[in-house]
């Protein structure tokens, strides 16, 4: 099936679907008694929706089956085309922003004010035993800034 094919079957069906969402609701509003009506067009629609959704899986499902399984290593070339990709991607990103240079990028940071974060003494006090971090500078040394490449010095 070719593209324009699938647009114009997608298209058409939006429109089956809108048009018959606005007849339902034409008539629910124009019924004797909209809630009564109402009841029953659920009654009515809730298992059509069922149903529809279980045939649209079981035709997703038989086509994949259909077009049979992809070769041996397809799955890898596809993520080694991916990864490429991404990659090139990323890069480009890290220079229009640039982030490039130099490796590895200077983070500056400062605390926070204290309506935005808790008192500094509080990230001092030792962990329980057991969920304790490992120890990347000086136990209960606090800085007050740095950079990512001087943070534990």
């Amino acid at each position: 099936m070719t593209q324009r094919v699938r647009t114009a079957f997608a298209v058409i069906a939006g429109l089956v679907v809108v048009g018959c969402c606005a007849g339902l609701v034409v008539m629910i509003e124009r019924g004797h008694d909209p809630a009564q009506t109402a009841s029953v067009v659920q009654g009515y629609v809730a298992p059509i929706a069922v149903a529809v959704s279980l045939l649209g899986a079981l035709a997703t499902w038989w086509l994949s089956q259909r077009q049979g399984v992809a070769a041996p290593g397809a799955l890898d070339a596809a993520a080694g085309q991916l990864r490429g990709r991404l990659r090139q991607a990323w890069r480009r990103e890290a220079r229009a922003r640039g982030i490039e240079l130099p490796a590895p990028v200077t983070v500056r940071w400062r605390w926070a004010d204290g309506d935005l974060a808790g008192p500094r003494e509080e990230i001092a006090v030792p962990a329980p035993p057991g969920l304790r971090p490992v120890t990347l500078g000086s136990p209960g040394v606090l800085l007050d800034e740095g950079s990512v490449t001087s943070l534990h010095d």
